[in-house]
């Protein structure tokens, strides 16, 4: 087994990027293939589980990669290059990960930035223009402020994920920043995020399992969210059970 999972290794090719825009003249350029590239991307829809350009029979294959952290926000100057290298090496869709992890929030974290923001509605803008859709993930590492949530138990449920599935202010803080991000305007695409027809999936919380809950039930006893999850619970019953 070990020999054939070194050979497999070994037939591995190397594909590195030695230019983060355009190369002109490239021997590779798979842009064409997005063949929606204008000021108007089609909406997605889904029929008969499959994606479609919204009003026409024609199926959409999405091949995409992640952007994570501050590389959401890059510079102006920079953004549409890089829209055209990834339209050129055959990229539809781009996801925007871990970005409310720290570099779309202001200083104190009490609020979006409005340059990260400007500066990623523009990137937006330069992907539509080049066909690329793009992917909003909402909470992905953000850790939730509240004193009852501890270092201890950070460690335990990684940025609050699992407990956000019940706990109230965390439920209000993903409401207040999806409606924060979602709600804003789009000075480029001229949309709001949340009516995008470039904007093709929405993640709203990512990698949160509630069996997170029942495997630590115990290092929550005697807090603020062990007695919520209780309180929930004894009211369904009563409900169920009148």
């Amino acid at each position: 087994m070990f020999l054939f999972y070194s050979l497999f290794l070994s037939l591995w090719i190397p594909f590195e990027q030695t230019s983060l825009t355009k190369i002109n003249n490239s021997l590779v350029d798979l842009s064409t293939m997005n063949s929606q590239s204008s000021n108007n991307l089609k909406r997605i829809v889904i029929k008969n589980a499959h994606f479609y350009y919204e009003g026409t029979n024609t199926r959409v294959r999405f091949f995409g990669t992640n952007v994570c952290y501050d590389n959401s926000f890059p510079d102006k100057s920079l953004s549409m290059g890089i829209a055209q290298r990834l339209s050129q090496i055959g990229i539809n869709v781009v996801r925007f990960h871990h970005m409310d992890n720290y570099n779309i929030w202001n200083q104190d974290q009490t609020a979006l930035s409005k340059v990260a923001l400007d500066k990623l509605h523009y990137f937006i803008y330069c992907l539509n223009q080049n066909g690329i859709y793009a992917n909003i993930n909402l909470h992905v590492s953000r850790v939730y402020k509240h004193e009852a949530f501890s270092k201890e138990l950070q460690g335990i449920f990684l940025f609050g994920k699992s407990l956000d599935r019940f706990f109230e202010p965390f439920i209000q803080d993903q409401i207040q920043y999806a409606r924060d991000l979602l709600g804003s305007y789009n000075n480029y695409t001229k949309y709001k995020i949340s009516e995008d027809p470039g904007i093709a999936f929405i993640e709203l919380n990512n990698e949160n399992s509630i069996f997170d809950v029942i495997k630590n039930i115990e290092r929550i006893r005697g807090t603020v969210f062990y007695d919520s999850l209780l309180f929930q619970w004894q009211n369904y019953l009563k409900e169920k059970f009148k």
